[in-house]
């Protein structure tokens, strides 16, 4: 397993540096737009990214968690069949969705700027799908340091737009959207060459409505994941108003660097590495151990996370004023990592096929959150919306860990989960209230800074932190690995019928 283990990290550094690139130029573009755009532009501006979300979620049909599944040999299907499906089925559904859009807009909307701008940007996305079709498959193919190749050129060609249109050409907000358009028409006419090379084949109906029976379960679930996210954007536009919007959009993308830096950088390599071990004998045991290691180590380092966050705050941005939507750092940080968790807890309901009860656990949450909205943002505004989106996280969370469980059980000791989740909790809800009355942004970093030590200190008190348990995750990963590849082997040594060639 040390060779697993060292693939795994291997993979995660490289696939660590999208997060950090992005995130890393969208911080560097923050003294644009904080000195050239008002919080009420820049609340317009994530109003427009939002619809593109959404659409994102709507088009895509859960089409990439199907080609994982169909793309390995079990599945009984060629590869480049199912390559074919996945990239052609999401772009015929994008450029339906697209045509009707632009319909409405001219029908129902016409003197509205904004749903412009909703349309070109779903065109951008549209076009963006061939892009990331291109990362999903450098992804499967282990193919680190062409997927890096791809997210070093998007991110640095959409950083230099932007900041060209905003800084240099003192255009308005709406120039963003052109830069995310030709930042995607530029890397899918480099980068998309990579499909014609992996597609082969006819476009396989029977295979196309197994893809979709699998997917659209998940995508329902992605929809109501993004009202979680970003619905929020649309009650307070309309019951807040832009400036508010602005505000809370600022917050959010620094408590999203959680998100980021931690859960995605978890989620890229975390993927293809689950069902290698899911079909090891011993597959349970060693999730049963890195459940326990998440559930301490999410909380700590979300909280170191987001105590950079603050200080890239106060350094990044010109216009103070936005510094109030930090009120909600805390808040949006820590649902991020119950998100994590759930995530990893949801694996139980993918392995059995329940991925309905995935979309299920998300719509119930999507519903609370939209419940929670209307009910606190007209009342306490951005803190509102903050507050709904950490309570549908939680109830995700408390849901995935319940059905995951029940499908697929792991050995877990819920005293030790229900005392690090209540233990992060109280963490969160103490250091929200105090940004309020923090003299400064440095006080809030020093004591965001120290509760992360003083919760590491209470896990390794506690002797919740053991490097025996680490070691020994270590020790299963490898034995089973061997085995595994011992068994492989000796199937490739099997002689082959040449009558069925």
């Amino acid at each position: 397993m040390r060779k697993q283990l060292i693939e795994f990290l291997k993979d995660s550094l490289w696939y660590s540096i999208k997060p950090l690139l992005t995130k890393g130029l969208n911080f560097l573009i923050i003294p644009i737009y904080t000195a050239y755009l008002t919080p009420a532009e820049y609340g317009d501006l994530q109003y427009i990214l939002a619809f593109g979300a959404l659409f994102r979620n709507m088009v895509r049909m859960g089409m990439g968690s199907a080609y994982w599944k169909f793309k390995s040999t079990n599945s009984g299907y060629d590869k480049g069949e199912v390559t074919k499906a996945f990239v052609l089925t999401q772009l015929f559904s994008s450029s339906s969705v697209l045509l009707i859009s632009f319909f409405i807009k001219f029908i129902f909307f016409n003197n509205s700027l904004i749903a412009l701008f909703v349309v070109i940007y779903f065109l951008a996305e549209t076009i963006h799908i061939i892009f990331e079709d291109t990362q999903i498959i450098q992804r499967a193919n282990r193919r680190p340091k062409g997927y890096v190749t791809g997210v070093i050129a998007h991110s640095v060609i959409l950083f230099l737009l932007n900041a060209f249109f905003i800084a240099v050409l003192k255009k308005d907000y709406t120039w963003v959207i052109y830069g995310h358009l030709l930042t995607f028409i530029i890397v899918s006419v480099i980068f998309g060459r990579l499909l014609t090379h992996e597609m082969s084949g006819r476009y396989n109906i029977p295979l196309v409505r197994e893809m979709l029976k699998y997917g659209i379960p998940l995508m329902l679930g992605n929809i109501a994941s993004f009202v979680i996210t970003l619905s929020d954007r649309f009650f307070l536009k309309e019951m807040a108003g832009s400036e508010k919007l602005g505000l809370y959009s600022y917050g959010y993308k620094f408590g999203d660097l959680v998100y980021s830096l931690l859960i995605t950088t978890f989620f890229l390599s975390w993927n293809p590495i689950r069902w290698d071990i899911y079909e090891m004998k011993n597959g349970k045991e060693i999730f049963s151990k890195f459940n326990k290691i998440l559930f301490i180590s999410l909380p700590i380092l979300g909280l170191l996370i987001i105590s950079v966050a603050l200080i890239l705050a106060q350094i990044l941005t010109v216009d103070k004023d936005f510094l109030k939507g930090l009120n909600i750092i805390f808040l949006i940080g820590f649902s991020h990592v119950l998100y994590g968790l759930f995530y990893f807890n949801s694996m139980g309901m993918l392995f059995t096929n329940k991925t309905g009860k995935v979309s299920q656990i998300i719509i119930i949450s999507g519903v609370l959150n939209i419940i929670l909205n209307f009910a606190l943002i007209p009342t306490i505004g951005i803190f509102g919306a903050a507050i709904a989106t950490f309570l549908s996280y939680f109830a995700m969370f408390i849901l995935g860990s319940y059905y995951g469980n029940k499908y697929y059980p792991i050995e877990r000791s819920r005293f030790f989960e229900i005392s690090q989740i209540v233990m992060s909790v109280l963490v969160m809800a103490i250091l929200t209230y105090y940004t309020f009355y923090a003299k400064n942004i440095w006080q809030l970093v020093l004591i965001s800074l120290i509760t992360s030590i003083l919760m590491l200190l209470v896990n390794l008190a506690l002797g919740n932190i053991k490097k025996q348990e680490i070691n020994q995750v270590k020790s299963l990963l490898l034995n089973a690995r061997k085995k595994k590849k011992r068994n492989r082997n000796q199937e490739n040594n099997i002689p082959k019928d040449e009558g069925s060639l």
